[in-house]
């Protein structure tokens, strides 16, 4: 329910898809780096080799909206090299990050060259478009506990690390303000929710860190209907 594959290069047959890894250059990006901007002409897309990506946007009124983080083995840009238009949001580097790179001039002479291609790709785009309409379904819906719980829990599942206590450590900094925003949740009440499971055992919490210290629990929250 909340893993879903993002790596259309790794749905390839094993020949095609090293055709397509050998035309991607790997390029490396510091922390808090700019990999493109909301507006950007579109020429390249990209698949992530190590590190995380973040993917949000900036409101006319100064407002960050943090829609995702993208883990290794995530393919994104796509969009832009198949409409022709400009990037929808922007991205940028969490720690230290190293991207696949392939070039829309390439990306286009594999996409007529091999029929598997066109296919996987649609059926990625497929499937980020019914996880943003269960998303907002569970934004309009759901209660905010049980809305940071889904996100949570699948923040854990794909860019969490095992602690050495045996809980759920983020590597990046996670703010209130980011849950607040992927919940499309108020600060105020993202922190009531979280100090309420803080004094039931679930997570800790210090600044700009989050430790998930019993995640079954938290799956159980999530997994409950509204």
């Amino acid at each position: 329910m909340y893993l879903w594959q993002q790596d259309w290069i790794g749905e390839l047959p094993g020949e095609v898809q090293e055709q397509v890894l050998a035309g991607m250059p790997r390029r490396h990006y510091h922390s808090g780096e700019t990999i493109y901007r909301c507006g950007d002409a579109g020429d390249e897309l990209y698949r992530v080799e190590q590190g995380v990506v973040r993917i949000y946007n900036v409101t006319d009124a100064g407002k960050e909206l943090l829609y995702d983080l993208f883990p290794p083995g995530t393919c994104f840009g796509e969009s832009s090299l198949i409409d022709d238009d400009v990037r929808p949001h922007s991205t940028q580097a969490v720690g230290e990050v190293v991207l696949r790179v392939l070039s829309r001039s390439l990306f286009q002479q594999l996409w007529r060259t091999h029929e598997e291609i066109p296919w996987a790709v649609a059926r990625l785009q497929t499937a980020r478009a019914r996880r943003f309409y269960l998303i907002y379904e569970q934004v309009s819906l759901g209660v905010l506990c049980r809305r940071i719980a889904r996100r949570l829990y699948g923040l854990a599942r794909t860019v969490g690390r095992k602690h050495e206590d045996g809980g759920i450590h983020f590597d990046i900094r996670l703010t209130q303000e980011d849950i607040g925003a992927l919940v499309v949740g108020s600060r105020q009440s993202v922190n009531k929710v979280l100090r309420q499971w803080q004094e039931d055992g679930m997570i800790d919490l210090t600044y700009g860190s989050l430790l998930i210290r019993d995640l079954d629990a938290l799956e159980q929250l999530a997994l409950e209907n509204d």
